[in-house]
C-alpha cells in the first residue's frame, strides 16, 4: 500500500496541463487572478515592506525569499481565497511563481503547478482541518506541502523526488493560532514561511535529499503532531484526479477572517435592505458554528488595537458592516471610531453546535420594539465565483491597489490566455511582484499615514443660495435635506496667503502627499447617502486617508490618494464620501486624465453648461479653491500645460447631479460614483446628459461638442416603497 506522501507525490508529479478538465483550469486562473489582485492591494498594510526589509528587495532575492515576501503580500489584506480554514493561494501562488520565474517555464506549466499545489493542499486540509485547528494554524500546517507540490511540479520532479519534497515539507510544517487572540502579526508571516518552506523542500528534493515516505502517517509524524492520530490516513489522497478540490475554493468579498464572511454578508444585507441605522439598534445576536465562534479572537469586543484584531473580531466586523453597509480594509484601521466601538458592545456571539460551518444568522433587536433577522446558510455557494465574477470583484478592488485600470485589464487578459504564454515575463510585468517599490514617488509616500481630523460647521443657507445662483437652480429651503455633493460648500479651509504654493494650493496640508514639486488633479469620487444633511443644523465631518499608492501611468509616475469623509448630524452618520485625487511631480506638457470619443445613448435628460471664466471664478471663490488653473490662463497654459482654464472637477460632478434633481425631483439619491476622464477647458460648449438605466438607477455624463466624454457618473436612487412604484 502506498503512503500519503507517495499518493500525493505521484499525483503532483504526473499532472499535465492537457489532462486537467477545462473547468479546473478556469478555476486555477480565477484563483491566480484573485490572489494577485488582492496582493496588489497590500501596499497600505506595510507588511510587504516589513518582509522586504527583513530579507532585502524581493525583486532580486533568491526564489525562496521572494516566495516568502510574496506569501506575506498576498495574505496582507486577509482577502485571499479559502478552503475551510486553509488559504491555499497565499502559499501555492508565491511558490509557483518564484520557481517558474527562475526556471523560465511557460504558462501551461505554471497552471499545472497551481492546480497540483491546490489539490495536494486541499487533499490534506479537507479531512484534517477540523482535527488540527485550533490550536494549530491550517495555512502554516498544510501550506508547505501545497507549496512544495507547486514548486516541484514547476521543476518537473519525478514521483520519487516529489514524494521526498512533500515529506520534507511535512517535517518542516507548523504554525500556531495564539496571535489571533493577541491581535499581533505573527500569523501574517506564516503564509510567507509556508511558501518559502515549500520552495526549499522542492529544491532539497531536487538536490537528492532523502526523506521518509511515512512522514505523514509514521509514528511521531505529521498526523500525530497536528491531527491527533492516524485514523483515516489510508483515504487521504485517494480521490485525487477524480474530485477536484480547487472547485470548492471560495473567494472573500471582504478583508476579514473567513469565519466572519457570513455574518458580514448578513449584516451588509440587513443594513441595506432594511435601511437600519446604528442608533436604532438595541442589540445584535450573531449565531455561528460552535467551532468558529470559539476560534481565537472571534468573540473579542475590544479594545481593538489594530487591523489584526479587527479582522478576527466578529463584533467589530459586524459593527463596521452595519454602520457602513460595506467593509474595507481601511475601515478596519479606525479603532477609535466611537460609533463602531459603542455598537460593538451591543453585539453578542452565540455558539451553536448544531449550526453548519460557514453559516450565520443575525438577529437585531431595534429600539422601537421590532426584531429583524437575516441568515446566510451557505456562504460557500454564494462565494464560489466564476472567473468573470472574480474579474468583477477585481475591478471593485482596483482603486485600493497599485494597479491602474489599464494595468488590471492587462493582468486579466494575460491570465485569461496564460496557456498561450511561452514565458511568464508578461505576467510578472503586469503584476509587479513587490507592490511597494522604494524608488521614484513611492519612496515619499511609503509609511505616510496622516492622522484623521474632525471639523465642525453649520449647514447654513447662504452658500446654498450662492451655488443655486451659479447653477441657475432654485435654492433648497431651510429644514430640507442638502442635495448630494453640496456638502463641498462647507468645512472649508482658508489658509494664510503666505501658506499657499506657486500653484495656489496650500504648501502643506493634512492629506497632501509629501512629494516634491506637487501638482494635483481631482479624479472622481463616491458618495453614499444614509440620511441627507439637514439645512440649518450643525454638522461634523470626520476625515481620514483611505488609501495612497504610487502607480506608473502612460505619462509617468503618479500618486493616487483617496480621502474619506464621514458626515454626522445629531450623532448619526449621514453621508460617507470618498474623493480620489491624482498627484504628479514636476511639469508635463499634457493633462494626465484620458477622455474618449464614443457613441452616447439617447439622453432624455439634457442641460447645457456655460463653462466660462466667470463661472469658474465664482466657483473657486465659493469653495475656497485657489488653484490657479481655474482663473489664471497664462499659468494653466505655460506652467501646467493645459490649453486654457480648466473647469473644476467637483463643479462637473455637481452639475451632473443637477440632472436627476431637475428631471426626477421626486427621487432621492442613495449613492453616486463618478469619474473624471478628461479636463473640460473653459469656453467649450458643454452638455450634461443623463438617462435612467433601470427602476432605481441612472447614468450621467459630461460631453463637449467634439463628442468627447469628459466625466461619467453611476447613480442609485432610494427604492420606492413596496407597492408605490409609479
Amino acid at each position: 500500500m502506498t503512503s500519503i506522501s507517495q499518493r500525493l507525490g505521484g499525483f503532483a508529479a504526473g499532472l499535465e496541463y492537457d489532462t486537467v478538465p477545462a473547468d479546473v483550469v478556469r478555476r486555477a486562473k480565477a484563483c491566480l487572478l484573485h490572489g494577485l489582485v488582492v496582493g496588489a492591494g497590500a501596499a497600505t498594510t506595510g507588511l510587504g515592506t516589513a518582509a522586504e526589509k527583513a530579507i532585502g528587495s524581493a525583486r532580486n532575492a533568491p526564489e525562496a525569499l521572494a516566495a516568502f515576501v510574496n506569501g506575506v503580500v498576498l495574505h496582507a489584506r486577509v482577502q485571499e481565497d479559502t478552503h475551510g480554514t486553509f488559504h491555499p493561494g497565499v502559499t501555492v501562488i508565491p511558490a509557483a511563481l518564484a520557481v517558474a520565474e527562475t526556471e523560465g517555464v511557460d504558462g501551461r506549466t505554471l497552471l499545472a503547478a497551481v492546480v497540483a499545489g491546490y489539490e495536494v493542499g486541499i487533499a490534506l486540509s479537507g479531512p484534517l482541518t477540523d482535527r488540527s485547528t485550533p490550536p494549530h494554524r491550517a495555512t502554516g500546517v498544510f501550506g508547505p506541502a501545497a507549496a512544495a507540490a507547486a514548486a516541484g511540479r514547476v521543476l518537473g520532479l519525478d514521483a520519487e523526488r516529489m514524494t521526498a519534497a512533500l515529506s520534507l515539507a511535512a517535517a518542516l510544517s507548523g504554525g500556531s493560532t495564539e496571535s489571533f487572540g493577541a491581535g499581533t502579526q505573527e500569523w501574517h508571516f506564516q503564509s510567507g514561511q509556508a511558501a518559502m518552506t515549500g520552495v526549499l523542500a522542492a529544491r532539497l528534493a531536487q538536490a537528492g535529499a532523502q526523506a521518509s515516505p511515512l512522514a505523514f502517517e509514521g509514528v511521531g509524524g505529521f498526523l500525530d503532531c497536528y491531527s491527533g492520530g492516524t485514523h483515516g490516513a489510508g483515504a487521504i489522497g485517494t480521490a485525487l484526479g477524480g474530485k477536484w478540490g480547487i472547485l470548492d475554493v471560495i473567494f472573500k468579498p471582504y478583508p476579514v477572517c473567513a469565519f466572519n464572511q457570513p455574518p458580514v454578508l448578513a449584516a451588509v444585507r440587513l443594513a441595506t435592505e432594511e435601511d437600519v441605522h446604528v442608533d436604532e439598534i438595541e442589540s445584535v445576536a450573531v449565531e455561528l458554528n460552535w467551532r468558529e465562534a470559539t476560534y481565537p479572537g472571534i468573540d473579542s469586543r475590544g479594545p481593538i488595537r489594530g487591523p489584526e484584531q479587527a479582522i478576527m473580531s466578529t463584533p467589530y466586523c459586524v459593527a463596521v458592516a452595519l454602520a457602513n453597509r460595506h467593509v474595507t480594509f481601511e475601515a478596519l484601521r479606525r479603532q477609535d471610531d466611537p460609533i463602531i466601538n459603542a455598537l460593538m458592545q451591543r453585539i453578542h456571539i452565540v455558539a451553536d453546535r448544531d449550526r453548519a460551518a460557514k453559516s450565520a444568522r443575525l438577529t437585531i433587536a431595534l429600539r422601537d420594539g421590532r426584531t429583524i433577522r437575516r441568515s446566510i446558510d451557505d456562504a460557500d455557494d454564494q462565494l464560489s465565483w466564476s472567473f468573470e465574477q472574480v474579474v468583477e470583484n477585481a475591478r471593485l478592488l482596483q482603486p485600493e491597489t497599485h494597479l491602474t485600470a489599464e494595468g488590471l485589464d492587462r493582468l486579466v487578459a494575460t491570465i485569461d490566455r496564460l496557456e498561450e504564454q511561452r514565458a511568464l515575463q508578461s505576467l510578472v510585468a503586469a503584476w509587479h511582484p513587490t507592490p511597494v517599490t522604494h524608488t521614484g514617488l513611492a519612496k515619499h509616500v511609503t509609511g505616510w499615514r496622516p492622522n484623521p481630523r474632525t471639523d465642525h460647521d453649520v449647514i447654513s443657507p447662504g452658500p446654498l443660495s450662492a451655488l443655486s445662483g451659479l447653477l441657475g437652480a432654485a435654492p433648497p429651503e431651510p429644514g430640507e435635506g442638502l442635495p448630494p455633493l453640496w456638502q463641498s460648500l462647507f468645512f472649508l479651509s482658508w489658509p494664510a496667503q503666505h501658506e499657499l504654493g506657486p500653484d495656489g494650493h496650500p504648501r502643506k496640508g493634512r492629506f497632501l502627499p509629501p512629494i516634491p514639486d506637487r501638482t494635483r488633479m481631482f479624479a472622481g469620487g463616491r458618495l453614499r447617502v444614509l440620511a441627507p444633511l439637514v439645512i440649518g443644523a450643525a454638522a461634523e465631518r470626520r476625515s481620514e486617508l483611505a488609501n495612497v499608492v504610487a502607480k506608473e501611468g502612460r505619462r509617468g509616475e503618479l500618486v493616487f490618494v483617496t480621502v474619506r469623509h464621514e458626515f454626522h448630524q445629531d450623532g448619526r452618520l449621514s453621508l460617507v464620501e470618498e474623493q480620489d485625487l491624482v498627484y504628479r511631480s514636476g511639469r508635463y506638457d499634457a493633462p494626465f486624465l484620458d477622455g474618449e470619443r464614443r457613441p452616447v445613448p439617447a439622453a432624455p435628460w439634457q442641460l447645457p453648461l456655460a463653462a466660462d471664466p466667470a463661472l469658474l471664478f465664482r466657483f473657486s471663490a465659493l469653495t475656497a479653491n485657489a488653484h490657479r488653473i481655474h482663473y489664471d490662463a497664462a499659468y494653466a497654459r505655460d506652467v501646467e500645460g493645459y490649453p486654457g482654464l480648466v473647469v473644476h472637477g467637483p463643479l462637473l460632478a455637481l452639475a451632473m447631479l443637477e440632472l436627476p434633481r431637475r428631471f426626477a425631483p421626486d427621487r432621492a439619491v442613495a449613492s453616486v460614483e463618478y469619474r473624471l476622464r478628461r479636463p473640460v477647458i473653459a469656453g467649450r460648449p458643454v452638455l450634461l446628459a443623463g438617462r435612467p438605466t433601470g427602476a432605481d438607477n441612472a447614468r450621467l455624463a459630461v460631453l463637449t461638442d467634439s463628442g468627447e466624454v469628459h466625466a461619467e457618473a453611476e447613480l442609485t436612487f432610494v427604492p420606492h416603497p413596496a407597492g408605490s412604484r409609479p
